[in-house]
């Protein structure tokens, strides 16, 4: 009978995590049917975020959620020390939401909002050089963490790009670029030496001889 029962369970779980993982990357579908790209990129990310974030205070908040795990050594302490662990590790998990929400997913809403308004007029667009890529081995394609130069900065601006095909870190390279202005999103990344070289080589084939 425990058998039974422990087999119905694991199926839950992993019936869980993978309404879990659908939830938070079903957003990524709107790079195949949203044009332009980076409209596309920014629901994206923006789906991801609120998903990601619901699911943390949807955890903390749900009073069936245990989060003392049965093999840890907080299940071997008395009741009253459980209780407390309980407490404890909820009230961090819907303090870690409410971080998610104040730093994260504000920021994202606020630029949604700005561009249902404004359109691309509510996005910014700039000239500049790649100082620093922080993106770890694995993550190109999820994450780029950039600091971004304009002006011959020292140390330039920290963005984040998200489900970019290709890695953006190259340096010394100028490079034009689409951002939000709250959340630092990049939207768009092209190498402005590349436009600049099909444009002269467009002009010399046009050219008379």
């Amino acid at each position: 009978m425990q058998k039974i029962e422990n087999q119905k369970e694991a199926k839950r779980s992993k019936a869980k995590k993978r309404l879990y993982f659908l939830l938070c990357f079903s957003p990524l579908i709107s790079f195949a049917i949203i044009r332009p790209d980076w409209l596309a990129r920014l629901i994206a990310v923006a789906g991801c975020v609120v998903a990601f974030n619901f699911l943390i205070f949807w955890y903390g908040f749900n009073p069936k959620t245990n989060f003392i795990w049965k093999y840890s050594k907080w299940a071997k302490q008395t009741e009253r020390t459980q209780q407390f662990g309980q407490k404890l590790f909820r009230t961090l998990t819907i303090l870690f939401g409410c971080f998610i929400f104040w730093f994260v997913t504000k920021p994202v809403a606020t630029d949604c909002i700005q561009i249902a308004k404004k359109g691309e007029k509510g996005l910014i667009t700039f000239e500049g050089q790649i100082t620093s890529d922080e993106s770890q081995l694995g993550m190109y394609f999820f994450r780029q963490s950039l600091w971004v130069s304009e002006d011959n900065q020292p140390r330039g601006i920290a963005y984040e790009a998200f489900f970019f095909p290709s890695y953006l870190g190259q340096k010394n390279q100028l490079h034009q670029f689409l951002t939000t202005p709250e959340s630092h999103l990049i939207l768009e990344c092209n190498s402005v030496a590349k436009a600049s070289d099909n444009s002269l080589f467009s002009n010399l084939i046009s050219s008379p001889k």
